[in-house]
């Protein structure tokens, strides 16, 4: 590949122009041309070097961009004395988390093994399940 005085990281726009390609960083609304070249003239390896970089560069952008926007909600939400959890209404887990919810079926060979309904079946439902049996025959 050409050597050139730039790195993928710092592209911001790539530019075509047929069979050329235009590198360009914008600052302030001025494009400087960083180089030029043929990619045509760039090996399977190049071009696929060339892609990785770029999409690893757009994604530490997305990553950096969600980071300041994170930084501007909580200097907004604190100007508010309130906070982003507060303002878009999320909470720290569920109201049902860590209660117990009341049994809806029972193994009635062993009473004490119950089932709330939710989440996986326990192993003797499922095996009395495969037996042909029905769930609403466990139903307490």
């Amino acid at each position: 590949m050409e050597s050139a005085a730039f790195s993928v990281e710092s592209v911001d726009s790539i530019e075509s122009h047929s069979a050329h390609y235009v590198f360009a960083h914008y600052f302030s609304g001025v494009v400087i041309q960083m180089s030029q070249f043929d990619v045509k003239n760039l090996s399977a390896d190049e071009l696929k070097k060339l892609v990785n970089d770029a999409e690893q560069a757009l994604r530490e952008r997305s990553k950096q961009r969600v980071m300041e926007l994170r930084r501007e909600a909580e200097a907004l939400a604190n100007e508010l004395n309130t906070t982003v959890a507060d303002i878009f209404g999320l909470e720290k887990g569920s109201k049902q988390a860590g209660k117990k919810l009341p049994a809806k079926y029972m193994n009635p060979a062993n009473p004490s093994q119950t089932w709330s309904g939710r989440g996986k079946r326990p192993n003797w439902l499922v095996d009395e399940l495969n037996k042909g049996k029905k769930l609403e025959d466990f139903r307490i």
